[in-house]
Protein backbone atom coordinates (compact mmCIF):
# COMPACT_ATOMS: atom_id res chain seq x y z
CA UNK A 1 0.00 0.00 0.00
CA UNK A 2 0.90 3.21 -0.58
CA UNK A 3 1.72 5.29 2.31
CA UNK A 4 -1.22 8.22 1.56
CA UNK A 5 -3.63 5.38 1.57
CA UNK A 6 -2.44 4.29 5.02
CA UNK A 7 -2.74 7.87 6.51
CA UNK A 8 -5.98 8.27 5.21
CA UNK A 9 -7.04 4.87 6.79
CA UNK A 10 -5.49 5.54 9.81
CA UNK A 11 -7.13 9.22 10.33
CA UNK A 12 -10.33 7.64 9.09
CA UNK A 13 -10.01 5.25 12.39
CA UNK A 14 -8.91 8.07 14.99
CA UNK A 15 -12.02 9.88 13.39
CA UNK A 16 -14.55 7.47 13.90
CA UNK A 17 -15.17 8.08 10.00
CA UNK A 18 -15.58 4.34 9.76
CA UNK A 19 -18.16 4.32 11.52
CA UNK A 20 -20.34 6.23 10.69
CA UNK A 21 -21.06 4.66 7.44
CA UNK A 22 -23.03 2.06 9.04
CA UNK A 23 -25.31 1.41 5.62
CA UNK A 24 -22.23 0.20 4.04
CA UNK A 25 -21.82 -2.47 6.67
CA UNK A 26 -25.82 -3.86 6.83
CA UNK A 27 -25.21 -4.24 3.29
CA UNK A 28 -21.71 -6.68 4.15
CA UNK A 29 -23.36 -8.31 7.03
CA UNK A 30 -26.75 -9.11 4.75
CA UNK A 31 -24.62 -10.14 1.87
CA UNK A 32 -22.61 -12.50 4.28
CA UNK A 33 -25.75 -13.98 5.96
CA UNK A 34 -27.35 -14.83 2.17
CA UNK A 35 -23.97 -16.04 1.28
CA UNK A 36 -23.56 -17.92 4.40
CA UNK A 37 -27.44 -19.48 4.14
CA UNK A 38 -26.92 -20.29 0.28
CA UNK A 39 -23.73 -21.96 1.00
CA UNK A 40 -24.88 -24.42 3.33
CA UNK A 41 -28.05 -25.20 0.91
CA UNK A 42 -25.72 -26.17 -1.75
CA UNK A 43 -23.53 -27.90 0.73
CA UNK A 44 -26.38 -29.71 2.35
CA UNK A 45 -28.00 -30.55 -1.56
CA UNK A 46 -24.41 -32.01 -3.29
CA UNK A 47 -24.10 -34.61 -0.36
CA UNK A 48 -27.82 -35.53 -0.87
CA UNK A 49 -27.19 -35.98 -4.41
CA UNK A 50 -23.49 -37.24 -4.26
CA UNK A 51 -25.47 -39.69 -1.97
CA UNK A 52 -28.16 -40.78 -4.22
CA UNK A 53 -25.70 -40.91 -7.05
CA UNK A 54 -23.39 -43.32 -5.08
CA UNK A 55 -26.39 -45.17 -4.55
CA UNK A 56 -27.47 -45.41 -7.92
CA UNK A 57 -24.02 -46.05 -9.65
CA UNK A 58 -24.22 -49.72 -6.86
CA UNK A 59 -27.90 -50.20 -6.81
CA UNK A 60 -27.01 -53.97 -8.13
CA UNK A 61 -24.51 -54.76 -5.34
CA UNK A 62 -26.92 -53.56 -2.37
CA UNK A 63 -29.38 -55.31 -3.54
CA UNK A 64 -27.61 -58.43 -4.08
CA UNK A 65 -26.15 -57.99 -0.04
CA UNK A 66 -29.99 -57.25 0.71
CA UNK A 67 -30.87 -60.63 -0.60
CA UNK A 68 -27.95 -62.34 0.94
CA UNK A 69 -28.98 -60.85 4.37
CA UNK A 70 -32.89 -62.19 4.15
CA UNK A 71 -31.61 -65.42 2.68
CA UNK A 72 -29.36 -65.71 6.28
CA UNK A 73 -32.18 -64.53 8.65
CA UNK A 74 -34.51 -67.09 7.25
CA UNK A 75 -31.72 -69.38 7.97
CA UNK A 76 -31.26 -69.01 11.17
CA UNK A 77 -35.03 -68.56 11.66
CA UNK A 78 -35.59 -72.02 10.45
CA UNK A 79 -32.85 -73.39 12.37
CA UNK A 80 -34.32 -71.64 15.46
CA UNK A 81 -37.34 -72.94 15.10
CA UNK A 82 -36.37 -76.73 14.45
CA UNK A 83 -34.60 -76.33 17.59
CA UNK A 84 -37.73 -74.98 19.28
CA UNK A 85 -39.49 -78.06 17.51
CA UNK A 86 -36.97 -80.87 18.62
CA UNK A 87 -37.20 -79.33 22.23
CA UNK A 88 -40.82 -79.23 21.85
CA UNK A 89 -40.86 -82.62 20.69
CA UNK A 90 -38.73 -84.43 23.49
CA UNK A 91 -40.70 -82.79 26.15
CA UNK A 92 -43.76 -84.51 24.61
CA UNK A 93 -42.28 -87.54 24.70
CA UNK A 94 -40.68 -87.23 28.12
CA UNK A 95 -44.16 -86.17 29.17
CA UNK A 96 -45.83 -89.39 28.04
CA UNK A 97 -43.30 -92.05 28.82
CA UNK A 98 -43.76 -90.23 32.40
CA UNK A 99 -47.28 -90.95 32.14
CA UNK A 100 -46.68 -94.58 31.18
CA UNK A 101 -44.17 -94.91 34.03
CA UNK A 102 -46.69 -93.44 36.38
CA UNK A 103 -49.23 -95.98 35.61
CA UNK A 104 -46.87 -98.98 35.44
CA UNK A 105 -46.66 -97.57 39.03
CA UNK A 106 -49.77 -97.32 39.72
CA UNK A 107 -50.13 -101.22 38.31
CA UNK A 108 -47.29 -102.43 40.66
CA UNK A 109 -49.31 -101.32 43.72
CA UNK A 110 -52.66 -102.72 42.86
CA UNK A 111 -50.53 -105.75 42.06
CA UNK A 112 -49.05 -105.86 45.25
CA UNK A 113 -52.35 -105.37 47.53
CA UNK A 114 -53.65 -107.99 45.29
CA UNK A 115 -50.66 -109.91 46.34
CA UNK A 116 -51.03 -109.43 50.05
CA UNK A 117 -55.04 -110.71 50.00
CA UNK A 118 -54.56 -113.99 48.07
CA UNK A 119 -53.20 -117.53 47.77
CA UNK A 120 -49.56 -118.92 46.84
CA UNK A 121 -51.14 -120.04 43.48
CA UNK A 122 -52.99 -117.06 42.83
CA UNK A 123 -49.43 -115.38 43.33
CA UNK A 124 -47.49 -117.22 40.95
CA UNK A 125 -50.11 -116.75 38.05
CA UNK A 126 -49.99 -112.85 38.84
CA UNK A 127 -46.40 -112.56 39.04
CA UNK A 128 -46.03 -113.63 35.32
CA UNK A 129 -48.91 -111.71 34.29
CA UNK A 130 -46.99 -108.88 36.28
CA UNK A 131 -43.60 -109.60 34.95
CA UNK A 132 -44.60 -108.19 31.89
CA UNK A 133 -45.53 -104.59 33.85
CA UNK A 134 -41.92 -104.78 35.68
CA UNK A 135 -39.96 -104.79 32.53
CA UNK A 136 -41.93 -102.01 31.43
CA UNK A 137 -41.79 -100.36 34.04
CA UNK A 138 -37.75 -100.74 33.92
CA UNK A 139 -36.78 -100.00 30.49
CA UNK A 140 -39.06 -96.62 30.57
CA UNK A 141 -37.16 -95.58 33.95
CA UNK A 142 -33.63 -96.47 32.15
CA UNK A 143 -34.57 -94.93 29.12
CA UNK A 144 -35.66 -92.12 29.74
CA UNK A 145 -35.19 -91.08 33.44
CA UNK A 146 -32.10 -91.55 35.76
CA UNK A 147 -32.85 -92.73 38.61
Amino acid sequence: MREALIKEIALQVVQQGLLSNWLFYAVILAVSLVSGVIGAYLSKYSGKRGEQAAIKADFKEILKQLQVTTKISKEVRSAVSHTDLVALEWKTIRRIKLEELVNSAMSVKDWSKNICCQNMAILLKTMREYSQIFRQTNLLRSVYYIF
